[in-house]
């Protein structure tokens, strides 16, 4: 069962009606129904269902001391506007039969994770488009032991050098390295 002790004042009716009675216990399965089809983003949907049940929850709790998730939604007021919070679990009693659940707003962060992420992409897509122009053949190899030579990278170049001709495309070298042939040579160029 769940108590909610404060209720934001700014959301939704929709929530308020839901879970807005102070003082009232509440079916805990029926809360995490309620959350997992009102807000969470259907992408999230299953992860949430899977690790929000009592006794993940307290699994990561007694592990852990804690336990929390990060989760994107949507809310009623703005079902276009991708949202994220965190909810926390904290055990308040020794006895472990009191679990404080916090919800932090943590759509800024998220937010500015998807643009270092998008900024990286750019980046490294900017490096691989000038290692590709040059007019040398590049590979990275790694060598895990003195028996296995794995290749990393090649650069576009080398594989005309080699008399094959790559693709157009942004996924050019992905195309290549599916060769079959490409891909055994890649896996470990000694075998």
């Amino acid at each position: 069962r769940i108590e909610f002790l404060q209720v934001n004042a700014a959301m939704a009716p929709v929530y308020q009606e839901a879970i807005g009675t102070p003082g009232k216990l509440y079916d805990f399965d029926a809360i995490r129904a309620f959350t997992a089809s009102s807000w969470v983003d259907a992408a999230d949907r299953e992860f949430y269902r899977n690790n929000s049940a009592v006794p993940i929850v307290r699994e990561r709790l007694d592990r852990d001391g804690h336990f929390e998730m990060n989760l994107r939604g949507h809310t009623a007021a703005h079902p276009e506007k991708t949202m994220c919070r965190k909810i926390q679990h904290y055990d308040l009693s020794d006895k472990k039969d009191l679990v404080l659940i916090t919800q932090t707003d943590i759509t800024e962060t998220y937010l500015r994770q998807l643009q270092e992420t998008e900024r990286a992409k750019t980046e490294a897509q900017h490096i691989e488009n000038i290692i590709d122009s040059v007019a040398t053949g590049i590979c990275a190899f790694r060598m895990p032991d003195a028996d296995h030579l794995q290749g990393e990278f090649v650069n576009l170049q080398m594989f005309r050098i080699l008399g094959m001709t790559p693709p157009e495309g942004a996924d050019a070298r992905q195309k290549m390295m599916d060769d079959p042939m490409i891909a055994e040579y890649m896996r470990d160029s000694f075998a």
